[in-house]
């Protein structure tokens, strides 16, 4: 059930970012083809204090950073060396922006007003004893930024100046970075740089920095919703259905299938089976020992009373004449009972003198006769057990007179007779059997 509704979640925000993703983007800005001179002349001003510093704290020269054409350049070698800056830049430029905007009111400092707060801050910086130079500092930059006339920078000649200085060891590791920079748009970062940017350069800026995708999140946030009302709405028709297959159930039991009813017949036909040949050991046991009881007998018998001679003819036929001859008594008959079988056969141990529910079959064996018997059905057997399973088995004993439907017992209508055959019985002519 989770992995279900885990499954129904996915499928709904996939869906929802499908059509998200589907829905016409927003055109982004043309970027601006090259940053203007404020920030260019900006840019000349940090590489400047960074040339300056690196010389004065003798700092490796393998950190030493290379020319940033830009504030953006020097931002983000900022963000880069945040932990690692022993030059002191990275604190320099929090402390320049809030000389800016102490002093001057707002967070976009021209460069004049840059050049200003810088050499106004760097007196803090200290390296092992060691300070900036500010002297030389303040001359590289008036080079880059003359001093304003009537309170506005004199920017032809600035950028005449800026052209034709050289900074001192200001370029130690890799090449300009104007060809980049040209194809780059200029980002609004000079109220985190201390450094101002032009309008034009502020409105690019806004335009190239593009919008949130807001439809990506409601479209995802909607297919959540859809996915759990869908998941509950789910659980819910799960929960009516086992409820109404659970009562289905009670009211109506089911019906035990006819292969576990015939398996249940199996076993217990094997259980009787070895519980008549348990029986039928018993007998065949009791049989020999009974046997061996007469041999026995007879032995002392004749032992105790020999053979006499015997009386003359004469005294024979007086004693014929004066004494009548006495009467055999009638032979008494033996009664047994076995089981029914797949065959018209019994072994001679199968053969018991008492009956048990299981013995379908009454044998009744006479001594004068001992190669045949009588038999027919006993009627005190289990008939319903026997009507259920063994009917086929009856067959092979008796002629069943035709029936529709299901008997509900069985009368005996005539014997049959049996044979012997090597250790055991066959049917030699079936009994008759009819149905009540």
């Amino acid at each position: 059930m989770r992995f279900l509704r885990l499954l129904l979640f996915c499928l709904a925000g996939l869906s929802g970012l499908s059509v998200a993703a589907q829905s016409p983007a927003r055109p982004s800005p043309v970027p601006a083809s090259s940053p203007d001179q404020g920030q260019l002349l900006k840019g000349k001003l940090w590489t400047g204090t960074a040339a300056r510093v690196w010389e004065d704290f003798k700092l490796p020269e393998k950190k030493r950073p290379a020319r940033w054409d830009t504030p953006d350049d020097f931002e983000k070698w900022r963000k880069q060396n945040s932990t690692s800056d022993q030059s002191g830049l990275v604190g320099l430029r929090d402390s320049v922006r809030s000389y800016v905007k102490r002093s001057f009111g707002h967070e976009n400092a021209s460069p004049t007003e840059l050049k200003t707060a810088i050499l106004h801050e760097v007196g803090a910086l200290n390296y092992r004893s060691r300070h900036v130079d500010k002297p030389k500092l303040a001359a590289t930059l008036n080079a880059l930024v003359p001093a304003t006339v009537a309170g506005k920078d004199t920017t032809g000649k600035a950028e005449a100046l800026a052209a034709s200085a050289t900074l001192p060891a200001a370029e130690p590791l890799a090449a300009p970075k104007g060809a980049i920079a040209a194809a780059q748009p200029a980002r609004a970062g000079g109220a985190d740089s201390g450094v101002s940017a032009s309008p034009a350069t502020a409105d690019r800026q806004k335009l190239g920095s593009g919008s949130f995708p807001w439809s990506l999140v409601w479209a995802g946030l909607g297919g959540f919703l859809l996915g759990f009302v869908g998941s509950a709405v789910l659980r819910q028709f799960l929960r009516k259905q086992q409820a109404l297959s659970q009562r289905a159930s009670e009211q109506h039991p089911q019906v035990e299938p006819r292969e576990a009813r015939k398996l249940k017949a199996q076993e217990s036909r094997i259980e009787r089976l070895e519980q008549e040949a348990q029986e039928l050991r018993q007998q065949n046991a009791q049989l020999r020992q009974q046997a061996t009881q007469l041999q026995t007998a007879s032995a002392k018998s004749r032992k105790t009373n020999p053979a006499t001679n015997p009386p003359p003819p004469a005294a024979l036929a007086a004693a014929s004449v004066a004494e009548p001859v006495p009467v055999a008594p009638p032979t008494a008959l033996l009664v047994f009972y076995a089981p029914v079988l797949d065959e018209p056969y019994l072994d001679q141990h199968q053969l018991k003198p008492d009956a048990t529910p299981h013995h379908a079959l009454k044998i009744t064996l006479r001594p004068d006769q001992p190669d045949t018997a009588d038999f027919e059905f006993n009627t005190s057997s289990d008939q319903q057990s026997l009507i259920e399973y063994r009917l086929n088995a009856l067959r092979q004993y008796f002629d069943i007179a035709p029936f529709t439907g299901r008997p509900a017992a069985f009368v005996a209508a005539g014997p049959g007779t049996l044979t012997r055959h090597g250790d055991g019985w066959q049917v030699a002519l079936k009994a008759r059997l009819d149905v009540r």
